[in-house]
């Protein structure tokens, strides 16, 4: 590439603050201008929030202009709209040959195969998503800003060994039920459980079950000490426990069934989450991320509205408002209401189902701070669901900003364990009355 190259890049810094804070943008700053000049460096955000306003003393040290989007309607999606603005105007009236597009929003497909029919050169950043699957094959480059060296690895921390007792018979005790609520519990779950559905099963109830206090950092570093015990990865990353062929658990002696830990630490574990994995492993499972703003307008317009059928809600919603509120908004809305159960019907059932029509629905009669924590318990519900199939542990930090409603950790922690006891109801019901022949929930 020539070096006469005229470079303007245009970073969405609210999708992605974690890649910003791992000082992703450097690398990315130090390779992209050895192709040309960078004339143009634009960041976009709220700045005001609290997650962004650590993020601008790097952004200025690398020369960025940094664009404040207020949003004059709560859950505007202005700086989606800003960005694209400034770009067009950068291509259409000035002569840029190639134009950096670093964000992880899908709603940025269109505006980049609008540069690729005006025959620019494009650069694009983000995280392997929807976006990033659509895109890549036009950008002349692609950079994913989740695999080294444009992401930090965490550095690996050592694997605690076990505590040492004060009190011998104490610990072997606390060992004793341990191992007795591995063994019931991998019973109980059909000999061969995921790792984080057993940890489920020994914690419920009364158990007090932490690995902590016997001196293990992670639930799995506990397992793979118990000897005769077998920890495996699946092809799609989730792990499972099972006992070795042909080996018969004894827990009557505890200390000799634990092996005394090796002095080398384990193969490091899979990086940890981030906030936008929770957001990428959601919308997979087409989960809809909306403002609280939007949300609690919403329930507001539904609660002087008659009943309307479910596909008509969002049109009555956004007719109401004035168009205040963008319609598709308003869809996500009332698509996150259905998900939590939080509409009813106002029509008899049987003779809606005759004629297969949709039915009337209103918004149940709840406070707008308890709509918003049911459609926490379902976003928490459906993450813990779709986690099972990775490799990552649920970390409230990641997932606290993704919250609509305001949480106490001790509020949290209540909720997490009524969500994960439900689940785990859900996955041994089956094996513990098969003939029941009760029907679903």
């Amino acid at each position: 590439m020539s070096s006469e190259n005229r470079i303007a890049i245009f970073v969405d810094t609210e999708n992605l603050t974690g890649w910003v804070k791992q000082h992703g943008i450097v690398r990315l700053i130090e390779e992209i201008g050895q192709t040309g000049h960078l004339f143009v460096r634009k960041a976009y955000g709220c700045w005001e929030q609290g997650n962004l306003q650590v993020q601008q003393q790097v952004l200025n040290r690398c020369g960025f202009e940094l664009v404040h989007t207020f949003h004059p309607v709560g859950g505007k999606n202005s700086a989606d709209i800003r960005i694209t603005i400034d770009v067009m105007e950068t291509v259409l009236c000035h002569d840029f040959e190639t134009i950096v597009l670093a964000t992880g929003d899908s709603d940025f497909s269109p505006l980049f195969r609008r540069l690729n029919q005006l025959g620019k050169h494009i650069i694009g950043a983000g995280p392997h998503s929807p976006l990033s699957d659509s895109v890549a094959s036009i950008c002349q480059k692609y950079i994913y800003t989740d695999v080294p060296p444009y992401a930090t690895p965490k550095p690996a921390k050592p694997v605690k060994p076990l505590r040492q007792p004060t009190n011998g018979t104490s610990s072997n005790s606390e060992m004793v039920r341990a191992l007795k609520l591995v063994t019931r519990g991998i019973e109980a779950l059909g000999g061969k459980p995921s790792c984080s559905a057993l940890k489920n099963w020994m914690s419920k109830g009364q158990s007090g079950f932490n690995e902590k206090k016997l001196g293990y950092k992670r639930f799995n570093d506990f397992l793979r000490d118990i000897d005769g015990l077998s920890v495996t990865e699946s092809e799609n990353g989730t792990w499972f426990a099972s006992w070795k062929k042909g080996y018969a658990p004894a827990i009557s002696a505890a200390p000799a069934a634990v092996a005394t830990p090796a002095p080398a630490p384990h193969p490091p574990e899979k990086p940890e989450a981030t906030t936008e994995d929770y957001q990428r492993i959601l919308r997979k499972k087409s989960w809809c991320f909306v403002s609280p703003q939007v949300i609690e307008t919403c329930a507001e317009c539904m609660r002087t509205l008659p009943p309307y059928q479910r596909s008509l809600i969002a049109d009555a919603i956004w007719e109401q408002t004035e168009a205040k509120l963008e319609r598709t908004e308003a869809q996500k809305a009332v698509e996150l209401f259905t998900k939590a159960n939080l509409l009813q019907s106002h029509d008899n059932t049987a003779e809606v189902a005759a004629v297969n029509i949709e039915f009337s629905c209103t918004l149940k009669p709840y406070s707008n701070e308890e709509i918003l924590r049911r459609i926490d318990r379902c976003m928490l519900m459906r993450l813990l669901t779709a986690l099972e199939a990775t490799s990552y542990e649920f970390n409230f930090e990641c997932f606290e900003p993704l919250l609509h409603s305001v949480w106490n950790r001790e509020n949290f922690d209540s909720l997490y364990e009524d969500v994960a006891t439900e689940l785990l109801d859900v996955c041994v019901a089956p094996t513990e009355d098969a003939s029941a022949g009760n029907p679903a929930a």
